[in-house]
């Protein structure tokens, strides 16, 4: 059957992860489309490939085997059957890294970006440690940044137990920063409450609006691999 399912790719022996759309499935193969900012796949045929895309509200896997590439287009066998994953939204995991937030009323900006601290995440929201602000808006935009660096803090925190340094400092290459712009997770949502965090520092929680977008789901493939 034809579908439109955008979809995280996982290339489990490379640990490659890609976005693209499911094109075409049936009980044998899943026909998809990457994104065109990715490179062509030729050298990854019979590469195991973990399937990660959103069905009726629920996360979905599907273990498959890439078997054809031409160019940005593939088709992969199905190895393993569709199976829900299962990840509670309220679950907050701890992870230090730099953050970028500013407060929104009725969707519209009413603050410049504020550079803060992570403090935990989950699908469903976050908590995170900003400058002081007197802005009392009750929503909220928040950009995570998605780079190597910070997946390996992630790693770092799972296996020691201990939350990681923060490993993003500011950059004022402009080019540099569009670069984090571009791989960052974007968020809007409400700020459930505001607290004092120490000298000058607030604490903010923040409950996502859409769990169901595309960075959700860069985010759920996250957290599965971290802390699965």
């Amino acid at each position: 059957m034809s579908s439109s399912y955008i979809a995280d790719f996982k290339f489990t022996e490379s640990g490659i992860s890609l976005l693209g759309h499911i094109a075409n499935i049936n009980r044998d193969h899943v026909v998809v489309e990457f994104l065109p900012t990715h490179k062509p796949l030729n050298d990854q045929i019979s590469a195991k490939v973990d399937i990660l895309f959103m069905l009726k509200g629920t996360l979905r896997q599907l273990g498959t085997r890439l078997i054809q590439s031409d160019g940005l287009r593939a088709t992969l066998q199905i190895c393993d059957p569709l199976r829900e994953v299962t990840m509670r939204r309220d679950t907050r995991h701890p992870c230090t890294t730099n953050v970028h937030f500013r407060h929104l009323v009725q969707g519209k900006t009413t603050s410049v970006w504020k550079e803060g601290s992570l403090v935990d995440i989950g699908l469903g929201g976050i908590c995170i440690e900003l400058p002081y602000t007197a802005d009392t808006a009750r929503q909220g935009e928040v950009l995570i940044n998605l780079t190597e660096i910070w997946l390996r803090a992630l790693w770092e925190n799972k296996l020691t137990g201990e939350p990681s340094e923060t490993i993003m400092q500011p950059d004022t290459d402009k080019e540099a920063k569009d670069k984090v712009l571009l791989s960052a997770l974007r968020f809007r949502g409400k700020v459930c409450y505001t607290k004092p965090a120490g000298t000058n520092l607030l604490r903010v929680g923040m409950k996502f609006a859409d769990t169901h977008s595309t960075d959700n789901l860069r985010l759920a493939r996250i957290l599965m691999d971290v802390y699965e």
